[in-house]
């Protein structure tokens, strides 16, 4: 088919004006391919580190987990050592059943107007203190209390009155089966 133009031929571009037309239009086409390249590139590299933060972010969930559960184990583990040396530390601590006897003595012989405050044991004497309002009680109590069969001594540890408990007077209790110490 032959090019039939139908302008007047003083219209018609110049071969230069031509050739500029063609190389601009190469030069969009081009600049169009590189720009969808990059375009294309660009949504790849952001794909790509979405990929390796969603990849990190799972990491460090699961790494966070192992850690939580390292330390609930650690815990366990002291809680379990510390459960061991208490253990070891009964076992290996003198025997007080003779001292709680005592004490169960003495408690059973408190009767009214004597208030029993506070015990301790060791492994060679029963501590007890005691609250009373009136000295007639203390007396009725150290009547009950003290008795040269039971106990090898009695120590009084401490004495003081107080206005809003009245006296209060800690004893110890020494068994009579035991070589005592003094204090």
């Amino acid at each position: 088919m032959a090019n039939i133009n139908l302008l007047p031929q003083e219209q018609k571009a110049s071969g230069a004006v031509l050739s500029i037309g063609k190389s601009l239009t190469r030069l969009v086409i081009i600049g169009f391919a590189l720009f969808a390249v990059s375009v294309f590139l660009v949504i790849a590299v952001i794909s790509i580190l979405t990929i390796r933060i969603s990849s990190g972010r799972k990491n460090y969930e699961s790494i966070k987990e192992q850690v939580i559960a390292k330390e609930q184990t650690e815990q366990r583990f002291f809680l379990f050592k510390d459960r061991l040396q208490k253990i070891g530390s009964i076992y290996s601590s003198k025997n007080i059943a003779s001292e709680l006897e005592i004490l169960s003595n003495v408690v059973d012989k408190i009767d009214e107007g004597v208030v029993f405050s506070s015990a301790a044991l060791t492994s060679d004497k029963a501590t007890i203190e005691i609250n009373t309002d009136s000295s007639a009680n203390l007396a009725r109590f150290l009547a009950r209390t003290v008795q040269p069969e039971s106990y090898s001594k009695v120590q009084m540890e401490s004495f003081r009155y107080l206005p809003e408990k009245g006296y209060v007077i800690e004893f110890s209790y020494f068994d009579g089966t035991k070589d005592s110490q003094e204090i």
